[in-house]
């Protein structure tokens, strides 16, 4: 876990250390700006354990959301892509799928979640379940990201691989040594690929529940 205000002077000080960078002074703000760049790619790459949390909640049984909102919950969830998985409290191993295009939530009925969707329309709801007058608890396993970074935010991501990615993309606007950029831009490939192997976002080849199935995420 890092600060962004710690992360800033690494940052400057990687840069510092390459050849060819045009400027001799690198603002705060401008590097600031690419670690929160960084940050928001690299958070979209997969499930990471430090960001990902299991959630039980309970459904309204009327227009198919959770009677909490969202966004107040200790670790809130914000944007439907954040969701990995939803399952029903009493049969976990049944993940969700996105409603197919061919069918009509409002021609489903019942009260067994079948499907999920987007609700973002409504910010504090992010998604809902098909049919919608299901009942019961789901368990939703989500990222939950940050609502925006300071420099006084703890970043959870693996701090070489921020300050690796934020030096590529400072020199990548720069331009004045492509052969230096190429060697940063190999450097962060590493570190993420080595990052990315210790995640634990992989399939479940012999789930409890279905053995003879892979379990995915619902989008994948």
């Amino acid at each position: 876990m890092v600060k962004v205000a710690d992360l800033v002077p690494r940052v400057q000080a990687n840069l510092g250390l390459v050849g060819g960078t045009s400027a001799q002074f690198y603002a705060g703000t401008v590097i600031q700006e690419k670690i929160t760049t960084a940050f928001n790619l690299l958070f979209e790459r997969c499930f990471w354990d430090s960001y990902t949390v299991w959630k039980q909640a309970t459904l309204d049984g009327v227009i198919g959301v959770v009677t909490e909102s969202c966004d107040v919950w200790q670790y809130p969830l914000r944007r439907f892509i954040d969701i990995d998985s939803v399952a029903p409290r009493n049969d976990p191993g049944r993940t969700l799928k996105v409603t197919p295009r061919n069918v009509s939530p409002l021609l489903v009925s019942g009260d067994t979640p079948k499907f999920m969707d987007n609700y973002e329309v409504v910010p504090a709801k992010v998604f809902r379940v098909v049919p919608y007058t299901s009942t019961g608890d789901i368990i939703i396993r989500y990222r939950s990201r940050p609502a925006s970074l300071t420099l006084d935010t703890d970043i959870l991501l693996d701090e070489e691989l921020l300050k690796l990615a934020a030096t590529w993309m400072y020199m990548v606007d720069d331009g004045s040594n492509p052969d230096s950029t190429n060697a940063a831009l190999a450097m962060m490939q590493q570190r993420e690929r080595a990052v990315l192997a210790m995640q634990h976002n992989q399939p479940i080849p012999l789930n409890e529940y279905h053995p003879s199935t892979d379990v995915f995420r619902w989008h994948g």
